[in-house]
């Protein structure tokens, strides 16, 4: 399945918030490090550029939402930095919740 199509077949969730992230419209590479090379300094560089970005967002609440109820059912969504976080802290997250919820 291609990533797109992956996208698509997402259950449906609002996005609404999304016209006010402080992301919009900037090079999404910068919250897609690619880790296939390694965990650079260059990598690292967007990494820290990204969460500082997420650190001034509006919706950073929403979408780290948005990134945990969809990561379950994506690998697109498993990646990169969403909500302040990247897949590190998520899987860190999603554990705590899961415990709590227990």
């Amino acid at each position: 399945m291609s990533k797109a199509s992956e996208l698509h077949s997402l259950p449906k969730l609002d996005v609404s918030w999304m016209a006010q992230a402080a992301c919009r419209g900037m090079d999404t590479s910068i919250f897609f490090p690619d880790y296939e090379k390694g965990y650079n300094s260059d990598n690292q560089a967007k990494r820290q550029e990204a969460l500082a970005i997420c650190g001034r967002c509006p919706v950073r609440t929403e979408c780290l939402d948005y990134a945990m109820a969809s990561e379950p059912r994506s690998r697109v969504m498993r990646n990169g930095v969403y909500g302040g976080t990247d897949e590190v802290d998520r899987q860190k997250l999603g554990r705590k919740r899961k415990t709590r919820s227990a």
